[in-house]
């Protein structure tokens, strides 16, 4: 057998070892991968879903999402569980802000400063799909001289290592 713990991992390599006969396990998002093939990963819709309906009980008039790449496994499905939540918990997903990155820190500081260009302040509490995402967030709040979690709470997703590392430390799923 194998387990196969690539995330750039080809689908047609995984499902020639699969059409072999090979029981495979994917580790990870197992983008492209057949649903049939086992796999052990998050559950990305309902991981952000969670995030929506914690922000949807804030006391936050607005509310944003820095979502990555829709064309993306992760990007998609962080967005719908988001927006699932904040439904879920009574606020309309329709004013909800989103901007977007690419998953990288630099996307990050660019969705944020979109953010707050659209109304000389940020929003009230911003999901970011990612941590990278999030720490670019972060440092375009603190370079335009806003405060976190005062002016703004912020919300990351992966809990890499260097979240725990900046201060204040970084919210993340």
């Amino acid at each position: 057998g194998a387990i196969i713990c690539d995330l750039h991992e080809s689908a047609r390599d995984v499902h020639r070892l699969v059409s072999g006969g090979i029981p495979v396990t994917y580790v990870g998002g197992g983008h492209g991968v057949d649903r049939s093939v086992d796999r052990v990963g998050i559950d990305n819709v309902a991981a952000a879903r969670e995030v929506g309906l914690r922000l949807a009980g804030r006391d936050a008039d607005r509310i944003a999402i820095i979502a990555g790449s829709p064309d993306t496994t992760n990007g998609a499905e962080r967005l719908r569980g988001f927006l699932d939540g904040l439904r879920d918990g009574g606020r309309s997903p329709a004013t909800t802000e989103i901007a977007y990155g690419d998953f990288t820190f630099e996307s990050g500081q660019r969705a944020m400063d979109e953010l707050i260009s659209s109304r000389g302040r940020p929003p009230d509490a911003v999901f970011a799909a990612n941590d990278l995402m999030a720490l670019g967030a972060m440092q375009t709040l603190r370079g335009a001289g806003f405060d976190i979690p005062g002016d703004t709470a912020l919300i990351g997703f992966d809990d890499i290592a260097v979240a725990r590392m900046v201060t204040p430390s970084l919210t993340t799923v």
